[in-house]
């Protein structure tokens, strides 16, 4: 049983093929700047956890491999994945070996690459020294006692100040070794860069990602050199307002190393991405043996209600995938025979992963159906939602799954309407607004009493949170 959707399958030769997200004119604007901007340059790609940005870094990654410039290079660096190591300057200038992983062997130069970590190992050596020996003297022989290393040259030294300026010296000379490195790479080249992408800064211990940014700003001012930095800026605001003070002004202190942002809107929404999921946890066997009468429309039904549910309330990719993840187990458990209503389970799913406080007013014996309506209304277009007929749809099964808990009386929601709509009115009237809508969600409940098989909402609750195995 599939839980969890596969990560994105990314063709070399048509990235976009599985795009479900309509990806691809964003990432071609973004390479045309990539490629045209003069460097050094710092881009920042800011959305959200889990809105897809990791899988936006992927697909753009490969489009840049499939035009085979030779202009660029292509480093990825997932900060998220590094942040056991003390300095993240270490782990950044370890990566850079991978960049003969994207290069034909025939233009690596192994030296040059043992020049950019050898500088940017001492780089990191001489910061962690500097804020760990006592009286601010730093010894700099390796490992052998020798006392000076032939790539280091004249930059070793025993004093505070020789130290400071042996290290501004030291970041010049990193500068010069990997713009050499990248004239290596990309040879022949007129306009020769390296693109770097940094991924899911904003999931690093906040420590690590501020010093992360700092630790490398003067790299990110190396010639010929662009930075890609997908992020959560709210995440890291609230980071740098940790370490340094709520009234740090958070936005400029991001200013510092960024040249440009933008925020990253993908269709969330769009229903091929529902189709994308559906496919993604293998539903079809499911629903082939659901071919009731009333049944048969349960896949149409969950996908169509998830997809104006999901838009509604504003879901995630990320949070829209685990939806599915409950789906499956619900229908998973369920009998095919047995009317779970899809509607009710989409509803009760999304419900919880948005608002999980009326989730759970709304599924006890105390909650009402009008616990759920206020939590729609609240929604951007949560009152066109209602007056539409799938709200009507949903407000009638909401109320008809209360009606029949533990044979309880009547839903308030259900009386209060048969009251307006057998409030007296002049004769050729028509009803008003109110009247008809009521009138509508009752005619719906009607419907699904005619059928005797009202929702059962704690059967639907326990295959959600697992809770017990209902005999059905």
């Amino acid at each position: 049983m599939k839980l969890k959707p596969a990560p994105l399958v990314i063709p070399e030769d048509d990235p976009f093929k599985n795009d479900a997200l309509g990806r691809k004119p964003m990432i071609e604007s973004l390479t045309t700047l990539v490629s045209d901007v003069t460097p050094p340059f710092v881009i920042c790609v800011d959305s959200p956890w889990g809105t897809g940005k990791t899988t936006f870094l992927e697909l753009w990654r490969a489009h840049l491999r499939k035009l085979a410039n030779r202009s660029l290079s292509i480093l990825y660096f997932n900060a998220w994945e590094t942040d056991f190591a003390e300095d993240p300057l270490v782990a950044f200038v370890g990566e850079i070996a991978t960049l003969a992983e994207s290069t034909d062997v025939e233009k690596m130069n192994a030296g040059q690459i043992g020049a950019v970590k050898k500088i940017g190992g001492e780089l990191a050596r001489r910061s962690l020294s500097t804020a760990s020996t006592p009286g601010g003297v730093v010894s700099t022989k390796n490992e052998n006692n020798s006392d000076s290393d032939p790539l280091m040259g004249p930059y070793q030294s025993t004093s505070v100040i020789e130290e400071y300026e042996g290290t501004k010296k030291l970041i010049e000379k990193f500068r010069s070794a990997l713009k050499s490195l990248i004239d290596g790479l990309t040879k022949d080249a007129d306009d020769p860069r390296l693109v770097v992408f940094v991924d899911e800064l904003d999931r690093c211990r906040p420590s690590y990602a501020l010093s992360f940014l700092e630790r490398t700003k003067h790299l990110l001012n190396t010639p010929n050199v662009v930075f890609v930095l997908a992020l959560d800026k709210k995440q890291l605001h609230a980071s740098i307002e940790t370490a340094y003070g709520s009234r740090t002004d958070s936005e400029n202190y991001l200013r510092r190393f960024i040249d440009l942002e933008f925020s990253l809107r993908v269709n969330a929404t769009n229903p091929a991405f529902a189709d994308y999921l559906f496919g993604q946890f293998d539903f079809q066997p499911i629903f082939a043996k659901r071919l009731g009468p009333v049944t048969r429309y349960d896949a149409s039904n969950l996908k169509g209600t998830f997809v104006e549910l999901s838009t509604l309330f504003g879901l995630s990719l990320r949070a829209q995938a685990q939806c599915f993840t409950r789906f499956r187990i619900a229908l998973q458990l369920t009998t095919s025979n047995f009317l779970i209503y899809p509607e009710l389970l989409a509803l009760l799913v999304v419900l919880r992963m948005a608002d999980r406080d009326v989730y759970e007013k709304f599924i006890s014996a105390s909650g009402s159906a009008s616990d759920l309506l206020n939590c729609v209304s609240r929604q951007f277009g949560g009152n066109a939602f209602l007056k539409s007929r799938s709200g009507i749809i949903i407000e009638a099964i909401a109320i008809a799954a209360k009606r029949i808990r533990y044979g309880q009386m009547e839903p308030p929601e259900f009386t209060r309407y048969q009251k307006l709509i057998a409030q007296p009115k002049s004769p050729g009237t028509k009803l008003s607004e109110d009247q008809e809508r009521a009138q509508a969600v009752m005619e719906h409940i009607a419907h699904i009493s005619k059928f005797d098989a009202s929702p059962d909402l704690d059967y639907v609750v326990s295959k959600i949170e697992l809770t017990k195995d209902a005999k059905y």
